[in-house]
């Protein structure tokens, strides 16, 4: 699945706008290509996993170990970014720790509605966003049905089908 859509789109905006966050915006893509090829790649490998739905948990020890993968691989690849060392990242199993001096938000769920990722129904789905001063960007992806939604700030929202 290829976002060429969608990082055309936005890097139209941005230019349009001259808006400062351009350099994550194409960090945003990247990493979500990154995890909607991982989440498809684990898909296939996995297969259907009938076992017991996980529960919340307050630690969340029980959550789904693709969660776990798919969270690790979004931080990882969002932190090797000098641009972004000064973010602070978010998501449901993960919480970096306090940044001094925060430039940016990155808020995430690296496997949302993980009981369809589970059973092998293909509406589950990945979502990102970041915030830096008034600037939102957001996509969320859904892997198996290769469609990817996104929204700027002042700017829309559009969806993308391959």
């Amino acid at each position: 699945m290829t976002f060429q859509k969608t990082r055309e789109h936005l890097r139209r905006f941005l230019a349009q706008h001259g808006d400062p966050t351009a350099g994550r915006v194409e960090l945003l893509v990247s990493v979500m290509e990154a995890a909607a090829a991982e989440c498809e790649r684990l898909r296939h490998c996995i297969g259907n996993d009938r076992s017991k739905p996980t529960q919340p948990q307050a630690d969340y020890a029980d959550t789904h170990p693709v969660d776990h993968a798919i969270t690790k691989l979004l931080v990882d690849l969002i932190r090797r970014q000098e641009l972004t060392a000064k973010d602070e990242i978010i998501f449901e199993e993960f919480k970096s720790g306090p940044v001094a001096s925060v430039t940016g938000y990155w808020i995430g769920d690296a496997l949302d509605n993980t009981l369809s990722f589970r059973t092998g129904r293909p509406d589950y789905g990945v979502s990102l966003l970041f915030t830096v001063g008034e600037r939102v960007v957001a996509l969320f992806v859904l892997p198996a049905m290769r469609t990817v939604y996104f929204s700027i700030s002042k700017g829309g929202s559009w969806r993308e089908v391959e």
